[in-house]
């Protein structure tokens, strides 16, 4: 089922992420050749504990890690690991979620480390900009396929595919709430939203083919061809004009 929340929860929302946009700038400064993918973890886990939030996804279903760190290939659900050291060149996803007063926000960023090829750039800055085309048609009363036929066309028009066996989703007490939100238009999306829905709208996009696999760890996500992957997210309140974005600092 999908909730809508009231002026107090979503002021709540409002309070975490802005906790979330912050420890995400933060680690985006942060990333760079030589750290481990642990060191950041450790930051985000300090920061948002300074800020008296908990990370929503540490245990999550049994995630070990405080934030999820991918690299290059990829896509999501990294384990942070001490020897997995970032090095020049590579695409950084930070994916993290804060919770406070008992709900949840999660956002994520594509960092590009050091001297990166330009298929890293185009692929980093199209995530990015795939998501704010997608957000021109998030309103009240617009339909949740909406989304995903402005976000699927923009990416493709640059060469780049739309992953499918993952999506954005709602969020509020829990990480993951109704609806699923896909980045691609299929017949199976049904509904419309509405003023007062927090959703997570989540481009996940591929240099090579849409398809991917999950490694042993039974965690990360990778693509299928070994080709670049990124990703860009953010929690969203719809509103009736369109949509107010509370994970991103102005």
């Amino acid at each position: 089922m999908i909730t809508i929340k009231n002026e107090a929860e979503l002021n709540i929302m409002r309070k975490a992420g802005k906790v979330l946009a912050d420890v995400l700038d933060m680690l985006s400064e942060k990333t760079k050749a030589g750290v481990s993918t642990k060191y950041l973890d450790t930051l985000a886990y300090e920061y948002i504990a300074k800020q008296n939030g908990v990370c929503s996804f540490y245990k999550y279903g049994g995630f070990p890690g405080h934030i999820c760190i991918s690299v290059n290939e990829e896509i999501v659900h990294g384990i942070p690991n001490a020897s997995k050291i970032i090095k020049d060149g590579d695409l950084v996803k930070l994916d993290a979620g804060v919770g406070m007063g008992g709900f949840h926000t999660d956002a994520a960023r594509t960092v590009q480390v050091g001297n990166v090829s330009l298929s890293a750039k185009r692929i980093a800055e199209c995530a990015e900009g795939s998501f704010f085309e997608g957000l021109k048609a998030v309103k009240h009363g617009a339909f949740f396929s909406d989304w995903g036929i402005a976000v699927q066309e923009f990416a493709q028009k640059q060469g780049f595919s739309v992953v499918r066996c993952l999506c954005g989703h709602g969020i509020g007490r829990e990480v993951h709430e109704d609806p699923q939100i896909l980045n691609y238009y299929s017949r199976r999306t049904k509904g419309k939203m509405q003023s007062g829905m927090t959703l997570a709208f989540e481009p996940m996009l591929n240099a090579g083919v849409y398809e991917a696999k999950t490694l042993g760890n039974n965690w990360t996500v990778v693509t299928a061809d070994g080709k670049l992957s990124a990703h860009y997210e953010n929690t969203v309140i719809v509103t009736e004009g369109g949509a107010e974005i509370i994970t991103v600092n102005k």
